[in-house]
């Protein structure tokens, strides 16, 4: 097996830079080393990646060609990727499982972009996520879906014709959940006063003063 390198070009790679979102998404807990790697799986569609460390995940169709398996990463910076394959011998967990179904009477969707948007969408619907969790460029444009199954919220979903990341959502206490109401509050307040400004009031008899 050889090892995946890509580099960054003058005009920016899109490979490139959907797997550098992706491998920001490799876990790190030395208690869970199986998400320590990617997972490189070949399809009829092409070649997958997949990075995941328990909170998201993050799965993306590449324009390369390698073996599948499992990689470790040996550079990963702005400018070059360079993954080696592993020597070990390691299961990686069955990430399928926690993809929701998305059954459409009970999934709401949205079209949009950025990792805001993606919260905001997620908090009009009861499903809280932590912006810098989602993994996706701020110009990376995709459907957002949140399923409710039984009134419990299913984890987030972001996909486009390349990419397809899940989010977990957070789980708030009574007094986080109250701090995040009163900033949907005051968002919708300074909204009302930017859409209707206070009228100007007329200068007194006389003109205005230098």
């Amino acid at each position: 097996m050889k090892a995946i390198e890509l580099k960054n070009g003058d005009r920016g790679d899109p490979d490139f830079h959907r797997m550098r979102s992706l491998l920001a998404c490799v876990g790190k807990d030395k208690m869970r080393p199986e998400l320590h790697y990617i997972l490189v799986e070949k399809t009829k569609a092409g070649v997958y990646a997949v990075g995941c460390d328990g909170l998201r995940l993050r799965r993306d169709l590449f324009r390369i060609k390698v073996e599948p398996g499992l990689y470790e990463i040996k550079v990963n910076n702005s400018r070059e990727i360079r993954l080696m394959p592993s020597p070990m011998k390691v299961r990686y967990p069955a990430y399928r499982k926690i993809i929701p179904g998305l059954e459409p009477e009970s999934t709401y969707s949205a079209v949009g972009k950025s990792p805001r948007f993606v919260m905001w969408i997620g908090a009009a619907l009861g499903c809280y996520v932590d912006p810098k969790l989602v993994p996706i460029a701020h110009d990376e444009y995709g459907e957002i879906h949140i399923q409710k199954l039984d009134g419990e919220i299913m984890p987030l979903v972001f996909r486009n014709d390349h990419t397809l990341v899940v989010v977990m959502p957070m789980k708030l206490d009574g007094h986080i959940g109250e701090q995040l109401d009163r900033m949907q509050l005051d968002r919708l307040r300074r909204l009302r006063k930017w859409l209707n400004p206070a009228p100007k009031k007329n200068p007194p008899h006389g003109g205005q003063r230098w």
